[in-house]
């Protein structure tokens, strides 16, 4: 439980760094330079750029938990971290570029669709029925921290 929820930990980091990155700046006390700011990005192109991670997330959600009988829940969630991370330590150096960018954060999107579904199954498959519940709360706590230390 403590794997799954360092995992989801992890990809709650991930997943903010670019909300945190590309924000518009402040008003009042502004002088920070963020994505946006930097490279002069519309409202609507930020939009897009933080958008079209959850397109990438969405599209993998249904098909994972189907193969996830076949394949180790394990691997695949690994696998989601680490190409998450590998998509979100690209980003800036793609940032130039912004269709380069949602290329990036589209398949950061996909990388980190993988998690839930396999950390669900890995629930279902290593804790015993009783015991579920309290380590989903446990696990679905490192979304939260992961939140709030990206902040």
């Amino acid at each position: 439980v403590g794997f799954l929820m360092m995992g989801n930990f992890t990809s709650y980091c991930l997943r903010m760094s670019m909300s945190t990155a590309g924000q518009k700046p402040q008003k009042i006390g502004g002088g920070a330079k963020t994505m946006y700011s930097e490279f002069e990005w519309s409202d609507v192109q930020l939009g897009f750029a933080l958008g079209v991670f959850y397109l990438g997330y969405l599209l993998l959600q249904l098909p994972v938990k189907c193969f996830l009988r076949y394949i180790s829940a394990k691997n695949i969630f690994l696998l989601g971290i680490l190409g998450a991370t590998v998509m979100t330590v690209i980003t800036p150096a793609c940032a130039p570029n912004f269709w380069l960018l949602l290329m990036v954060r589209f398949c950061t999107g996909l990388f980190e669709g993988v998690t839930y579904p396999s950390m669900a199954h890995m629930v279902v498959v290593w804790v015993p029925f009783n015991e579920r519940s309290k380590a989903l709360a446990v696990t679905s706590s490192g979304a939260y921290l992961g939140t709030a230390v990206s902040l």
